[in-house]
């Protein structure tokens, strides 16, 4: 297990001065400390931290599930890019705010799926974020407390805490209060269908049996063995069930990466690797020199084969297609991998971070490339590059993972 931080913020967005955070350090043998601190106990404590609190990838935030909305809706797009630049458009029937003062986020995204989406506010965003760096702290994960809950499908689970309550169900998240919780969970078992009795967990301790007496679930009483941060820091090492909880730094709240700025440590150790791939060049193009000898050579053989089996002295331009044609085979006709491999290398060092992690190929399909980038807007522009250079380029699926993105990217020539 990878040492961690993990913070949940109290308060709201825009009460920065009372704010308290619960923060969670758990080490790389497992062993956790916890505590509550305000703005200043805060940047004590993180400055006492190991270096990798430095590290966005090891910070996760909660922030109150009171100040998001969790959406679920139908999105129209042909690929990734298409569907997130549509989402805000497509929540915006369910807010009663301006869509140009929110955030919204995206789950997985796939064309013809439902997309789940988490909005809050772009002014609780910075506040929230604000609040953390000045403490010296960057989050790689930020997102609704409720969202670490277990949440499959067909089963709901609730967290106790003092008066109110954390629910989650599939990819519905709420914060209500402790009155309101069973009119929430009547809602609830309504969008489950009138099937068999789904699973409840009710998750905390001295929890009040009046505030499930009607509810049509099979309950599932479970105490808290530690605090509800611990519980949640669970969930996000993947104890609960259901989707993963939506990270909201994306677009233009993504976070960092780790090592962005150490390009000059690595600049000699590049000059080097530019010298070594010159020499490789220079080799590759002597190669092809002799190659094209050897092409001729084996055209040459092709019109004399051609001319022996049809016994013409009339050989075309290119035999060996016409005599694929004769004996019924297609033509071997398609965009050349080694174009599209360079286009795809020189659109990588147009900027931005990607890393390729692997590559096929067909005629028919072109080059298709799995890529980690650091953002969607990545994606994209890698997309817009290889369509300047006259290819078709085409986003397949983008997914976020630890506060990357996974894309699978379609380069064909044009037909």
């Amino acid at each position: 297990m990878t040492a961690r931080l993990l913070l949940r913020l109290g308060g709201r967005a825009n009460d920065s001065a009372e704010r308290v955070v619960d923060w969670l350090v758990r080490d790389d043998d497992g062993q956790s400390s916890e505590g509550r601190a305000n703005a200043g106990e805060l940047a004590e404590m993180a400055a006492g931290l190991p270096p990798w609190a430095s590290d966005p990838a090891n910070v996760t935030a909660f922030v109150p599930a009171a100040e998001t909305l969790a959406v679920t809706c139908e999105v129209p797009g042909r690929n990734a890019a298409q569907l997130r630049r549509a989402a805000p458009y497509a929540v915006e029937e369910f807010i009663t705010e301006d869509i140009e003062a929110m955030h919204v986020a995206c789950g997985a995204l796939a064309r013809g799926a439902p997309v789940r989406c988490l909005v809050a506010a772009r002014a609780a965003m910075r506040g929230w974020l604000d609040w953390l760096g000045a403490a010296g702290l960057e989050p790689g994960v930020l997102t609704a407390d409720a969202a670490a809950l277990p949440g499959e499908q067909d089963a709901a689970t609730v967290l106790i805490e003092d008066d109110h309550a954390l629910l989650r169900a599939g990819g519905e998240i709420a914060a209500v209060d402790a009155d309101n919780l069973p009119a929430a969970l009547e809602s609830v078992r309504q969008t489950m269908g009138d099937g068999a009795t789904p699973p409840l967990r009710v998750l905390g301790a001295g929890v009040a049996p009046e505030l499930f007496a009607n509810a049509r679930f099979d309950i599932q009483h479970t105490p808290l063995a530690g605090s509800v941060l611990a519980a949640l820091a669970d969930g996000m090492d993947g104890a609960a069930g259901g989707a993963a909880p939506i990270n909201l730094l994306q677009g233009d709240f993504a976070a960092k990466r780790a090592g962005a700025d150490v390009w000059s440590q690595w600049r000699g150790a590049a000059a080097l690797a530019a010298v070594a791939a010159a020499l490789v060049l220079a080799s590759a193009l002597a190669e092809g020199v002799w190659a094209g000898y050897k092409a001729n050579a084996l055209q040459a053989d092709a019109r004399g084969l051609y001319g022996e089996v049809f016994g013409t002295d009339s050989v075309p331009a290119r035999p060996a297609r016409v005599m694929r044609a004769r004996l019924g085979q297609a033509p071997v006709e398609g965009p050349g991998f080694h174009r599209l491999l360079g286009a795809l290398g020189n659109a990588l060092e147009g900027g931005g971070s990607a890393e390729l992690r692997s590559v096929s190929f067909s005629v028919r399909n072109g080059l298709v490339a799995e890529l980690l980038v650091a953002d969607y807007d990545t994606v994209e522009r890698l997309q817009k590059d290889l369509t300047g250079r006259g290819l078709v380029a085409e986003i397949g699926s983008s997914e976020q993972r630890e506060g990357r993105v996974r894309a699978s990217l379609r380069i064909a020539s044009l037909p």
